[in-house]
């Protein structure tokens, strides 16, 4: 699945060994411990127990070997003495560890069980927290995995936790998303964006589930109706016309975000465009504290796309230093090359800093003027003899310092606003429900992830088509329903959710047929 179950740096571990001569070792119990076995068969799941070292690999202070499955506690038992006595879920234990085969002594440590189904898997869990020594770790995790339990695979613990209905799949990538998280503004969107985000979705497909039932049950007895007034779509459809088109336009207003959920989980895109030896790579050294790309008074120095990685302001950017802008009979076909590249990565770009040298700075541009400029940065501020043209920009010199600050400052600010103010509420109001009250809340609904925002465009192309044939009357009420079902499908897959049987459960809830 997304999350990976195995301990971090496993390899690093048999490398290690590897080095030191233990070929003995290696081949009979490390890669036994620290990998699972190809090709596992999928009628095993949730039958195996598996365990996993869930924290990173020895050494550290402490760590937490966890177990899952129907042999969890009776493991526990095995790896205690005689006298162990299960004590009650949920509460912390002294656990005294031995070798279930030898009664060589492992650890002493703490130890909790959570039953299921009230555990992060739904099955029995133990939680063994052992110190953190390689000793101590690959001591615990040897007894465990001679006592019959399987090492768990990259994810697996997630996986249980899905299939046993835990965690929807959208709960699944936020978990995913937090545990991957950089920076602040990441952090917050991916606690947002879990359960609070999946009742809404929720709240949508409730609405589309209870339009489908209806149109259902139109279908099923049009052919025991005379009436022929029923050729209106007020009276055909009733209420269910107007929450669907409420619902339509909130999924509009959801789908026209800017996009800023899934900049914030990509990463702003910042180019640095301008004329060659303007500073550019002086800048993006500044900016990452570190020398990333190559400073030389040479024009052309640069020839492909350097990219850093920078947090500004709680937000991940990633910034691209580009090869300087010209053309002429003295650019060699290398350069010519890394110009492409750079215009590539300008039109890509969510945010575009122009730097200016000192070429152009009396007409306070270096020729590029353009409506995708968000910020213009007058550089090498050390060197002019006069004052230029400054307006809506910033004067700054890499040399002395002056004006980066104020650079800074105002790049985070460029930044942060295009993003908005994302995750700083996010998830709130989900008291709100569609249909009726389909535009209350819609506003907390952020979309993190492409595929989210395939799904909801293809859903609000399904309600469309279902207004229009709605129109038709009863004529085509049944491929309105299809449509519905379309649009109902395509909801459920964000979260994982997409089950026929909900249709069936509403219509016999709201509709008394046979009675």
């Amino acid at each position: 699945m997304l999350l990976c179950a195995a301990p971090a740096g496993c390899y690093s571990v048999v490398g290690r060994s590897l080095q030191s001569g233990r070929m003995g070792l290696v081949g009979s119990r490390l890669l036994r411990l620290y990998s699972s076995p190809p090709g596992l068969d999928d009628d095993s799941f949730g039958e195996d127990t598996i365990y996993a070292l869930s924290t990173s690999s020895p050494p550290s202070a402490l760590a937490i070997v966890r177990l899952s499955g129907p042999d969890s506690i009776p493991t526990l038992q095995k790896l205690t003495s005689p006298s162990f006595k299960v004590p009650p879920p949920r509460k912390m234990f002294l656990a005294k560890l031995f070798h279930p085969k030898s009664k060589v002594p492992l650890d002493e440590g703490m130890a909790v069980i959570f039953k299921g189904p009230k555990s992060f898997t739904g099955e029995d869990v133990v939680e063994l927290h052992i110190h953190g020594s390689r000793g101590v770790v690959d001591g615990v995790i040897e007894a465990v995995s001679d006592s019959g339990l399987r090492a768990a695979e990259r994810g697996e613990f997630t996986s249980r936790a899905f299939q046993n209905d835990k965690l929807s799949l959208l709960e699944v990538e936020s978990l995913h998303s937090l545990l991957t998280s950089q920076t602040s503004t990441q952090r917050v969107l991916a606690l947002s964006t879990s359960s609070k985000v999946v009742a809404i979705y929720d709240s949508w497909r409730d609405v589309l589930i209870k339009a489908m039932s209806h149109t259902e049950a139109i279908i099923d007895f049009s052919s025991d109706s005379d009436n022929t007034d029923l050729q209106e779509p007020e009276l055909i459809y009733g209420g269910v016309l107007d929450s669907v088109k409420n619902l339509r336009k909130t999924m509009e207003r959801h789908l026209e975000d800017g996009y800023k959920g899934e900049l914030i989980t990509n990463g702003v895109k910042v180019c640095l465009t301008g004329l060659p030896n303007a500073g550019k790579s002086s800048i993006i050294n500044i900016l990452a504290e570190r020398d990333v790309s190559i400073v030389s008074s040479t024009p052309g120095t640069t020839r492909d796309v350097v990219t850093v990685q920078l947090d500004l302001g709680g937000v991940l950017c990633l910034v691209s230093d580009t090869a300087g802008l010209r053309e002429g009979d003295d650019v060699d076909e290398v350069e010519t090359e890394g110009v492409k590249r750079a215009l590539r990565v300008r039109e890509e770009a969510d945010v575009v800093v122009e730097v200016v040298g000192l070429d152009g700075i009396e007409e306070g541009g270096d020729g590029e003027e353009g409506d995708d400029i968000d910020l213009k940065v007058f550089n090498k501020a050390d060197l002019r003899d006069t004052e230029g043209n400054f307006d809506g920009g910033i004067s700054i010199s890499c040399v002395s310092g002056e004006g980066v600050d104020e650079l800074i400052s105002k790049l985070t600010k460029v930044v942060k606003d295009r993003v908005g103010n994302v995750g700083a509420g996010a998830g709130a109001g989900t008291e709100a429900r569609a249909g009726e009250n389909a535009s209350e809340g819609s506003e907390d609904v952020i979309i993190t992830k492409r595929r989210h925002r395939e799904h909801v465009e293809t859903a609000w192309e399904a309600l469309c088509r279902f207004e229009v044939l709605a129109l038709e009357g009863e004529a085509a009420v049944d491929l309105a329903s299809e449509e519905l079902r379309v649009a109902s499908v395509e909801i459920g897959r964000i979260v994982g959710r997409v089950d026929v049987e909900d249709v069936l459960d509403s219509l016999f809830n709201d509709f008394c047929v046979g009675k």
